[in-house]
């Protein structure tokens, strides 16, 4: 499950997804994932976008948010992850 995975301080998620099926307008967005409270099926969002600041939204709203498709790609939103990588 990647969002428990989230809270391992070696990954890091950064999400693209449709701001419409959350906010209810806006296009395609980029932000990176700060958390996942498992107790509360919530997602950590840390907005790139300076108007706003972290939110929290249940997992699956995120979840339907990001399982949608972008026009100009034509491919469908997702997950990026970022390991850290190990030193030798």
């Amino acid at each position: 499950e990647h969002m428990r995975a989230s809270n391992d301080p070696d990954r890091r998620y950064i999400i693209n997804f449709a701001r419409g099926p959350i906010f209810g307008a806006g296009g395609g967005h980029h932000s990176p994932i700060g958390g996942y409270l498992e107790a509360e099926d919530e997602v950590l969002v840390l907005d790139v976008n300076e108007q706003f600041k972290p939110w929290l939204i249940e997992r699956a709203r995120l979840y339907a948010a990001m399982d949608t498709v972008d026009s100009s790609s034509e491919q469908r939103r997702g997950l990026l992850l970022v390991r850290r990588r190990d030193e030798p």
